[in-house]
């Protein structure tokens, strides 16, 4: 399934911007992947393989991370956190 070429490189974590618990249980909505960039995330996704972590619970979405996603998907990597192409985001203000 995945070609013997070098790995694509986890983009950067980043700072969470709310807490987990708060993001969770914060009003929420689904946004389309590509319409989440700069928003709160309200999940954690997890792509597999490799199986870690490339957006968390209270992290600002960056397109670094969407392109990554989109790139494992294209070589048949199991998203979790994602349903349907889209994310929980936080309706909190991202400020």
């Amino acid at each position: 399934m995945w070609p013997s070429s070098p790995a694509t490189p986890l983009p950067p974590i980043c700072k969470e911007k709310l807490f987990p618990q708060k993001a969770f249980f914060s009003n929420q909505r689904d946004t389309k992947l590509q319409n989440s960039i700069g928003h709160i995330s309200c999940s954690t996704v997890v792509p597999y393989p490799p199986g870690v972590p490339v957006i968390y619970t209270g992290e600002t979405i960056r397109k670094e991370q969407i392109d990554y996603i989109e790139y494992l998907e294209t070589k048949g990597a199991e998203i979790t956190g994602i349903s349907n192409g889209k994310i929980a985001v936080s309706e909190q203000n991202n400020e």
